[in-house]
């Protein structure tokens, strides 16, 4: 958190990913992936996802998440829905 000497502040990237994720409490996971996203290599042979996604689903409710771990570098990206495999009978 980033604060003043009055009662608005700014919550920092980090926390704000925090804030997010504690709403995952109890939820199912759901698969997700990131599909021709951008790379940062900080060292030779290391390749770290500039998109990290989490989604879970939870009481008739979807959270995604797609958060953007480059510093220095913002990123387009589209989400799109699949649609949920049907169990066998």
């Amino acid at each position: 958190m980033i604060a003043g000497p009055g009662p608005p502040f700014v919550m920092e990237p980090t926390g704000a990913a925090l804030a997010l994720m504690s709403r995952l409490a109890g939820a199912q996971r759901l698969g997700s992936t990131v599909v021709g996203g951008p790379a940062i290599i900080p060292a030779p042979g290391l390749r770290v996802p500039v998109l990290q996604t989490l989604a879970a689903s939870s009481h008739r409710q979807l959270d995604i998440f797609v958060i953007n771990v480059s510093p220095t570098t913002s990123v387009r990206a589209k989400v799109q829905l699949g649609t949920r495999p049907r169990l066998p009978t």
